[in-house]
């Protein structure tokens, strides 16, 4: 895959802000992107899986249930005006806490 192929935006190129795995009678099917040459001036970029599937191996299982927040921390950062990097979200103001 080439990097010609993938469409340019503000934030360099682009091939998916997303990722995917499924799982069905224990193997994990992966989607993934794959860009081919452009065709007439037009992106041709498609998603794809495995037809076999992967054996899902059975591990460790971790989950955030018993996580509490780390007392007194603050970020390094301000909050974000926007929820979305294209600037069409805006971060709804923040509620504050009863009391």
């Amino acid at each position: 895959m080439s990097l010609k192929n993938l469409p340019d935006t503000f934030a360099g190129l682009m091939v998916g802000d997303y990722i995917s795995v499924s799982y069905a009678n224990g193997k994990a099917y992966p989607v993934f992107a794959v860009a081919n040459a452009k065709q007439a001036g037009k992106f041709d970029e498609g998603m794809y899986t495995s037809s076999v599937g992967l054996l899902a191996t059975v591990g460790p299982e971790f989950n955030s249930a018993n996580d509490r927040p780390v007392p007194n921390s603050k970020s390094d950062h301000p909050q974000w005006e926007w929820l979305d990097l294209d600037h069409e979200h805006k971060r709804p103001p923040q509620r504050r806490a009863a009391k």
